[in-house]
């Protein structure tokens, strides 16, 4: 009586195959997951920094209130709202001009604004408020 070996080789194609399928699912479920996990992060990171802009243009605003109420305050002056800090400092310059640097920070993710103002009186005057890299 001869044997027939054809189903040993059809099943160990079967079995390579199965191997194969279930690798490329593994590897397919661990790029989703990954990519899950950087798409988690960055979402947590565009938070923080919406909040840390937030905070440093509310921090520019109680600067400028300052100015407002005394027209001769130079100094500096900080703000904790949110989870977050944020200072300023307000230098005085000639006649009405004052420069302002404000910086705002949420955890990591830090933000700062740099503003000028030439007139106090009847009311302030921004001529720059722009976000920078660094003073």
């Amino acid at each position: 009586m001869k044997r027939k070996f054809c189903s040993t080789k059809n099943g160990f194609v079967v079995l390579v195959s199965v191997l194969v399928a279930g690798a490329a699912a593994a590897a397919i479920t661990v790029s989703l997951l990954l990519s899950g996990s950087i798409f988690l992060k960055s979402g947590i990171s565009l938070d923080r920094s919406v909040k840390a802009k937030s905070l440093v243009n509310a921090c520019a605003e109680e600067a400028l209130m300052q100015i407002r109420d005394n027209a001769e305050y130079e100094g500096t002056g900080n703000l904790n709202l949110n989870g977050g800090t944020c200072n300023y400092t307000v230098v005085k310059g000639a006649e009405e001009n004052r420069s302002l640097n404000v910086e705002g920070s949420v955890d990591e993710v830090i933000r700062r604004i740099k503003i000028q103002i030439n007139a106090i009186y009847p009311k302030i005057n921004v001529t720059y408020w722009q976000e920078v890299a660094d003073f």
